[in-house]
């Protein structure tokens, strides 16, 4: 799949998303986050491949800044849906994780789920694009 179908696969799924049964784990997975890493509230984090925003929202909840990185226009909506909702400031941006690049600001960075692992265009080689991805991940 190129970038751009998967695009729009995330553009039409992402209405639905958050009906998924996947989805109802959030506190939980951001508890155990939060426990492994140590991550002190305040910290600037990095959620990359952002989705609908559920993990960003919960540690925006919490007192973390968020910045959210995904591919999908219509994830992202969701995701400003759901922080407007919470009443919490995030920024999202919509960038190939392969591609995004930032400034070394942020003091950790997620990227769960799918994320944006395996999200393959047509002429994307698997190891390279991943490679892509950690590196700017870490860069960030």
């Amino acid at each position: 799949m190129s970038n751009s179908n998967w695009e729009r696969f995330f553009d039409d799924y992402a209405p639905v998303y958050m009906c998924q049964c996947y989805v109802t784990n959030t506190v939980a997975e951001i508890d155990f986050v939060l426990e492994e890493t140590g991550i002190a509230p305040g910290s600037r984090v990095l959620d990359m491949g952002c989705g609908t925003g559920r993990h960003s929202v919960e540690l925006a909840r919490r007192g973390y800044r968020v910045t959210g990185v995904d591919l999908s226009a219509g994830m992202l909506a969701e995701a400003k849906k759901a922080a407007d909702e919470a009443g919490v400031e995030i920024e999202f941006i919509q960038c190939n994780a392969a591609e995004y690049r930032s400034e070394p600001v942020f003091d950790a960075a997620i990227c769960l789920c799918e994320g944006a692992f395996c999200l393959l265009g047509e002429d994307d080689d698997p190891s390279d694009r991943d490679l892509a991805i950690l590196r700017n991940i870490h860069a960030a």
